[in-house]
C-alpha cells in the first residue's frame, strides 16, 4: 500500500504513523490526535484492518473537540460537530469499518462504541491486492466477522429492506468464497470477500449488531480471541434461540409474524431448512477454515464464564436481537461451547 500511495502524494507534507494494537485502545487514538495537532494535519489516509480504520475515524472526529477523549468514547459528552476529512482503505475483508458510523474503543478492558455520522469516510478505496498478504488464520477470522455481520444485519430489530439487501448480497459472496479464500485463495476469492465484507458493513451500519456481538467483546478483551472468531463462537447457537420466537419472547417493537418471516428468509439465504441446520452449517464452515469452535480449545474454563457474562450483556445490543435474550440464555450458550 505504501509503495502505491507515496508516488501520488509528492508535494504534500506527510506524517506516517503505524504500530497500532490489534484492538482499538484509547492511547492509540490519543497518539494519532497528538500527531494531528502537532503537525496541523488536515486530511487522513488510513490503510489497514478494522482497528486501524477505527482509530483513524475516532481521531478524525475527537481531535476537533475540547474535552477529555475518554468522555466522548464513554458517551459522557456528545461527539464534536466536525471532523477531519479522510480516505479509508481496508486491508482485511472483515469489519466493513470503512462504511460504518461507529468506532470501537477499549478502555481498561471495557468496550465502548463511539457513534456519529462524521465517522463515515469521505472516500473509500477497495483494493483486493491489499488483502493478498493475509495468512489463512487472519483470512478466516476476518471472514467470520463479515459473515456474522451479514447475518446479524438481517435479523436485527433495526433491519430495513436496504440492510437486508446488503446482507443478502454479502451472504451470497461470503458463503461462496470464504472457504476458498482461506484454503486456496484466488484473486476472485479475495475480491469477493472484500466486497462481501464491505456490503456486510453497509448492512450493520443501518441495523447494528445483536447478541452474538455483545458476547464477543469480553472474549476479545480478556482472552485475546480475534473479534470475528469470538463472534462466530456463539452466533450458531443463536439460531435455535431466534427460531423459538413467541408472544412472550419476541423483542418489543417487532411482531411475531415479522420475526418468523425474517428468520425463514434468512434460512433460505443460507440454503438450510431449520435453525439446527443453520447452526451445523456455520460450525462446518468454522471447521473447514480451521477455527476452534469450543472455549476449552482457547484456554477458557468454566471459571471464566461469570466475567464473560458480566461484561458481555450490553443492554442495547441484546435488545437488537429479535428474541429477548436473558443472562440464562447467554450462560446456556457458553456452557454448550465450553
Amino acid at each position: 500500500a505504501r509503495a502505491s500511495l507515496e508516488p501520488q502524494l509528492k508535494g504534500f507534507k506527510i506524517n506516517l504513523l503505524s504500530g497500532f494494537s490489534d484492538r482499538v485502545l484509547l492511547n492509540d487514538i490519543e497518539k494519532v490526535i497528538s500527531a494531528i495537532k502537532s503537525h496541523e494535519v488536515d486530511f487522513i489516509i488510513a490503510v489497514g484492518g478494522g482497528s486501524v480504520l477505527d482509530v483513524a475515524k475516532a481521531a478524525s472526529l475527537l481531535s476537533t473537540g475540547n474535552s477529555e477523549i475518554s468522555s466522548y468514547c464513554k458517551s459522557e459528552r456528545d461527539p464534536p460537530p466536525k471532523a477531519i476529512r479522510k480516505i479509508l482503505i481496508p486491508t482485511t475483508a472483515g469489519t466493513g469499518a470503512e462504511v460504518t458510523p461507529f468506532s470501537v474503543v477499549y478502555i481498561d478492558g471495557a468496550k465502548y462504541s463511539l457513534e456519529s455520522p462524521l465517522l463515515l469516510a469521505d472516500y473509500v478505496i477497495l483494493a483486493p491486492e491489499l488483502t493478498f498478504h493475509l495468512n489463512a488464520r487472519i483470512t478466516a477470522q476476518t471472514g467470520c466477522d463479515a459473515l456474522a455481520q451479514a447475518i446479524e444485519g438481517y435479523w436485527s430489530v433495526h433491519a430495513t429492506e436496504e440492510s437486508k439487501r446488503y446482507s443478502e448480497q454479502a451472504l451470497l459472496l461470503i458463503l461462496r468464497h470464504l472457504e476458498q479464500a482461506v484454503n486456496h485463495p484466488s484473486h476472485e476469492d479475495r475480491k469477493s470477500m472484500l466486497l462481501g465484507a464491505h456490503l456486510s458493513g453497509k448492512s450493520i451500519a443501518i441495523a447494528k449488531t445483536t447478541a452474538a456481538h455483545a458476547l464477543s467483546y469480553p472474549l476479545t478483551s480478556f482472552h485475546g480471541i480475534a473479534h470475528g472468531h469470538a463472534v462466530m463462537l456463539t452466533l450458531p447457537y443463536f439460531f435455535p434461540v431466534n427460531e423459538k420466537v413467541s408472544a412472550e419472547t419476541v423483542q418489543p417493537g417487532i411482531s411475531i409474524e415479522y420475526a418468523r418471516e425474517t428468520f425463514r428468509s434468512l434460512l433460505s439465504l443460507l440454503g438450510v431448512q431449520s435453525a439446527n441446520h443453520a447452526k451445523d452449517l456455520l460450525l462446518s464452515i468454522m471447521h473447514s477454515i480451521h477455527l476452534e469452535t469450543r472455549l476449552s480449545e482457547l484456554d477458557i474454563t468454566k471459571d471464566d464464564l461469570p466475567n464473560i457474562l458480566a461484561n458481555g450483556f450490553n443492554p442495547q445490543r441484546v435488545k437488537n436481537n429479535p428474541v429477548i435474550v436473558t443472562e440464562a440464555i447467554g450462560r446456556d450458550i457458553l456452557l454448550k461451547i465450553l
